[in-house]
């Protein structure tokens, strides 16, 4: 992966959306916005090396399951491969120090990953926005095209 510079606008527009949805009261995410969320939270964490202590803090078996769902939601194919055996790994990782080596590795394959990542999140994103718009048809924010 080149450098990042941050999510699409639209794909921030379609975050905003659910955090704007949660703070009026909605406490429920639809599968969608957890995919869009998972997806969103997981290419930040490896864009600024930070998987580790973020699948750290949790079930990282259980965040990689998650992880793999939603990025095959998006049709990330070769991020999903690399998410599906770093799982493997960490199933068969004997200590916690070995775990923390599987997700390092993970963390470089990801960045590496020749998946347009963040072109598969916009587009997601802009499929989140036009439902919840209820105009399939509109154009106005643009989504940038896979490669």
């Amino acid at each position: 992966m080149e450098s990042w510079s941050g999510h699409h606008p639209v794909t921030t527009a379609a975050l905003l959306s659910i955090f704007d949805s949660k703070d009026a009261g909605t406490i429920h995410l639809t599968t969608a916005d957890q995919v869009l969320y998972t997806v969103c939270e997981i290419r930040c964490a490896v864009a600024t090396r930070n998987l580790i202590d973020r699948l750290g803090r949790q079930d990282p078996a259980g965040a990689l399951g998650r992880a793999i769902a939603a990025f095959t939601e998006i049709g990330a194919v070769r991020f999903v491969r690399d998410l599906r055996r770093a799982s493997a790994d960490l199933a068969a990782a004997p200590t916690a120090a070995r775990r923390r080596q599987c997700l390092s590795i993970l963390e470089d394959r990801l960045l590496c990953t020749e998946d347009p990542i963040d072109s598969l999140i916009a587009r997601y994103a802009w499929g989140q926005l036009r439902s919840c718009l209820g105009d399939p048809h509109s154009s106005s924010l643009g989504v940038p095209q896979t490669d």
